[in-house]
């Protein structure tokens, strides 16, 4: 399966569905209870539900085609507003022992799907697919971040430091998110490019 006949699958499964009763109904023949706080449920859905695949926190792509992303858009007074996109974990360690091109950051960047949805309807589904000169540039930024891991002796100093003047050049940008209890570095997509991923799909 390649990367556009995974794009047809969805299309094809999810067009014109409300994808929170669809979630419900597909969760429940399985005894399953929805957690209505779960903001995950309905990119954890998609993936079981078009490719039959459990959902995992395994650091690989979650198709071998494509890395595949939901993303909950929202519409404003002129039109639909766009945020971050949220990539994968950026932990110090795993950081300092990985070249951009051995993190994860850089096989789930390299392909992906977005499947955008608003109101619980798909919208459209896109292809994020980077330039050789945004590899080279997005590789310039995870150094930089990497010698600021290396400044730390520990994960918490890494979280807490600055990276105001880092990650300019690239596509992606690493931020501050909550995992329960815990706070945690992501790299993410950057708004911008999320706007223009939504704007070039069909």
């Amino acid at each position: 399966m390649n990367i556009n006949e995974a794009k047809k699958i969805i299309i094809k499964k999810l067009q014109g569905k409300d994808l929170s009763k669809l979630a419900h109904e597909f969760y429940t023949k399985q005894g399953k209870e929805i957690n209505p706080k779960d903001t995950g449920v309905i990119g954890r859905f998609v993936e079981e539900y078009c490719f039959g695949k459990k959902h995992d926190n395994k650091p690989a792509r979650d198709l071998n085609c494509a890395e595949l992303k939901t993303k909950q858009i929202k519409m404003g007074k002129r039109g639909f507003l766009f945020d971050s996109l949220t990539l994968t974990q950026a932990k110090r360690d795993q950081i300092i022992h990985n070249s951009y091109k051995s993190h994860p950051v850089f096989d789930k960047c390299s392909d992906m799907i977005i499947v955008f949805i608003h109101k619980n309807k798909l919208i459209k589904v896109g292809v994020f697919q980077p330039t050789k000169e945004q590899h080279l540039s997005a590789r310039s930024d995870y150094n930089l971040i990497r010698d600021k891991a290396k400044s730390h002796n520990s994960e918490e100093g890494f979280i807490l430091s600055s990276f105001a003047k880092i990650c300019k050049h690239g596509f992606f940008q690493v931020r501050t998110k909550a995992f329960g209890q815990t706070k945690g570095r992501t790299f993410q997509l950057q708004s911008s490019l999320v706007r223009k991923c939504f704007e070039e799909s069909a």
